[in-house]
């Protein structure tokens, strides 16, 4: 009784506070990826993971009966957080509403809120026992066609239109990029998906892509059940561990979210996205007996390479690296196309309760042509030849207020490699995380993705603090500070043992339920190749420093306002000092059926070294990050409109214009112009299927 007064007295005073809409949960997702995705560079390609998200939106996560996979999979709380969690439920009972997460250790308002548009509390709430039937008609059908164009004509396009492209490269297709997706799928059950994805500049139904599309992908997933957790034929990314051992398809690094150090999505995911290459195309399987779990995978697909100079693509002889842009337009581009054959064998097997976990991991690769990268110095230890074999061991262990995790890995050549972090919550008010990473210089890491300086697992060793601090009446401090060098010699330092810190702190000021700041500080600082023209060579340090002011505030109409400005400083040796500041004004307005988001910017930064990135709000399934340099200003305007419960059409401008040039872009991509536009029209159908009577409260 007791439990029950203390709650209904918390429900009295949070209500407004979390009672959340439609829009407000999309606009918590928006500003989740925002933070998660800052520090990936401007072309990365996050549609797995935040189609992961909505796919937690349209079927949310019941908390009272969850599994902690899924939480993990979430990729949202910590292993403390959900540890409490599980504690609170089995000694209080089930959660009554998603406000009494307040009473669970480590469950602040900033948690719940990022969590809220994924999970529910379902009183009625019955076990999805289903049949075939039950899977192939309650699930929803989801297609999405989305038309991306350029207007203004670059070079490419350019000699194409006027015939002048005797001996000359060009760009034969139409300058529309074009996706189709249609995906079926009930809850974590069952996915079918089909993708086909054209680039601007790519032909259709022609030359190389007579098929059709130039990209195709699709899955077959199902999973939930007693023994099989998950089961994928067709395209998938998988995770071992922290992704030393296995690890493909994007992995986040250093972000705003401090603590977020593990590899939560551990195991099987259907691929979704359109990056050509970071996947695996077979069949991978999850079975659970009891607490053991064992994964399995097999993949065979053709990759895009480069050839050495000695080689054709269509004769067997050495490749020189993979590529990764998925371009094939021009005859160079079509050259690189799935010119690489990699087969891909592994699995792990693991032991796991709520505060224990171990695992053990292996992982053979074999490439149809040997590898030989350029004879340069810093390439001494990169992989060579056709085979390569990885196994290792990860591990977790959970007990009150702290959770110790982490990885080892070895590689067939001896090389060991290891990750490790230690999180604390010290107080109900600090929370700090400890990380030591060491990659090898000799680790030749195919298929790896754990945390680290660099996107390559390899010649590196750090040493990561991140703290959260909540100082009381809506202030929090956050941050990390990273150590790191690399052992050996870089593409850029001919020096070894150079080294950098990497440096984030902010504080976040919740001034109402309605307004919301932050100040952000970021210094970054590596070392360079010094242009002294010494014989010998040296090493010069160069740095950039960030300043951050963000306020959001909500109005009275559905009217949402976002303010930025922020300044950057670029500073190297012996160099004079490049300042530069971007400044931002959003606007999001809601009505019953049309919802409008839109942005100025102006900025000035006196080149690339002084850049600025930036998120952008984006129709569902794409991804926007924009660097800003030069001097100019940029736009961009997106409406939805909800036609109706099962259809909406999205559209979408941008412009930038640069006030110091009359052209933008190089080579096939220059345009004769001081403007780039971003136009996209996307139309999104969803119908419900009718699910089980034991499932249509859910």
């Amino acid at each position: 009784m007791p439990r029950r007064i203390w709650f209904y007295i918390l429900l009295l005073f949070s209500t407004p506070a979390f009672a959340q809409t439609e829009d407000d949960d999309l606009q918590q997702e928006q500003q989740l990826i925002e933070k998660l995705t800052e520090n990936q560079s401007s072309n990365a390609d996050v549609n797995e993971w935040t189609e992961q998200l909505r796919q937690f939106a349209q079927n949310k996560i019941e908390l009272n009966h969850c599994t902690r996979s899924q939480l993990e999979l979430l990729g949202l709380l910590t292993d403390i957080q959900i540890n409490n969690l599980f504690a609170h439920i089995a000694k209080f009972g089930n959660l009554l509403s998603i406000l009494e997460l307040q009473v669970v250790p480590d469950f602040d308002v900033a948690t719940i809120k990022s969590i809220q548009p994924f999970v529910m509390i379902q009183k009625d709430w019955l076990p999805q026992g289903i049949g075939i039937k039950g899977l192939l008609s309650g699930g929803s059908h989801q297609l999405n066609w989305l038309n991306q164009v350029q207007p203004e004509q670059n070079e490419g396009q350019r000699r194409r239109a006027t015939g002048d492209t005797v001996g000359k490269s060009y760009y034969p297709g139409s300058p529309v990029r074009s996706v189709f997706r249609y995906r079926y799928s009930f809850s974590d059950k069952i996915s079918i998906s089909y993708l086909g994805e054209k680039d601007a500049g790519e032909q259709f139904g022609k030359g190389i892509n007579k098929q059709g599309f130039d990209f195709n992908s699709a899955h077959i997933m199902i999973g939930g059940f007693k023994h099989i957790q998950k089961w994928v034929i067709g395209d998938f990314n998988i995770t071992l561990g922290q992704g030393l051992t296995a690890g493909s398809g994007l992995a986040f690094g250093k972000s705003a979210m401090v603590l977020n150090l593990k590899r939560n999505y551990n195991g099987i995911r259907p691929y979704r996205s359109v990056n050509e290459n970071e996947f695996m195309r077979g069949t991978a399987i999850t079975l659970k007996f009891g607490n053991w779990w064992v994964t399995g995978f097999a993949s065979r697909q053709h990759l895009d390479g480069s050839a050495s100079q000695d080689t054709f693509a269509n004769e067997s002889g050495t490749i020189a690296g993979l590529v990764s842009t998925g371009y094939h337009r021009t005859a160079s581009e079509q050259a690189t196309k799935h010119i690489i054959l990699r087969n891909a064998l592994g699995g792990n097997v693991s032991y796991k309760t709520n505060s224990f976990q171990i695992g053990l991991n292996i992982c053979y690769i074999n490439f149809g042509q040997p590898f030989a990268p350029q004879s340069k110095p810093y390439n001494l230890y990169k992989f060579q030849g056709s085979n390569n074999f990885k196994f290792g061991t990860d591990y977790r262990y959970t007990h009150r207020n702290y959770t110790l995790f982490g990885e080892l890995s070895m590689n067939q050549n001896g090389a060991l490699s290891g990750y490790h972090v230690l999180m604390i919550s010290l107080t109900n008010k600090l929370d700090v995380a400890l990380m030591m990473r060491h990659y090898a210089k000799n680790a030749q890491p195919l298929l790896s993705n754990a945390i680290g300086e660099n996107t390559n697992n390899e010649n590196e060793q750090g040493l990561y603090t991140g703290w959260i601090y909540k100082l009381g009446r809506g202030f929090t401090l956050n941050g990390y500070i990273d150590f790191y060098r690399y052992p050996w010699i870089t593409f850029n330092t001919d020096v070894h043992n150079s080294y950098g810190v990497d440096h984030l702190s902010q504080l976040d000021f919740q001034v109402s339920k309605k307004t919301s700041m932050y100040f952000r500080y970021k210094y970054k600082m590596g070392q360079l190749n010094s242009n002294n023209g010494n014989v010998f060579s040296s090493l010069d340090d160069q740095a950039r420093q960030n300043f951050r002011f963000n306020l959001s505030i909500a109005l009275p109409g559905q009217i949402e306002l976002r303010s930025r400005i922020e300044a950057s400083l670029y500073t190297h040796t012996n160099q004079a000092s490049e300042p530069g500041v971007l400044a931002y004004q959003d606007i999001e307005k809601h009505w019953r059926k049309l919802q409008l988001t839109a942005r100025v910017a102006f900025f000035n930064m006196p080149s690339f070294n002084s850049r600025v990135y930036a998120y952008e709000t984006e129709v569902p399934f794409a991804y926007s990050i924009i660097p800003y340099y030069g001097t100019g200003s940029r736009y961009y305007i997106m409406a939805r409109w909800h036609q109706s419960r099962n259809f909406d059409i999205y559209f979408r401008l941008a412009q930038t214009y640069y006030n110091n040039s009359t052209t933008n872009g190089s080579g096939l991509d220059l345009i004769q112009a001081n403007h780039k536009t971003d136009a996209k029209v996307m139309l999104s159908w969803r119908i419900q299927g009718h699910p089980p009577k034991n499932l249509a409260s859910k």
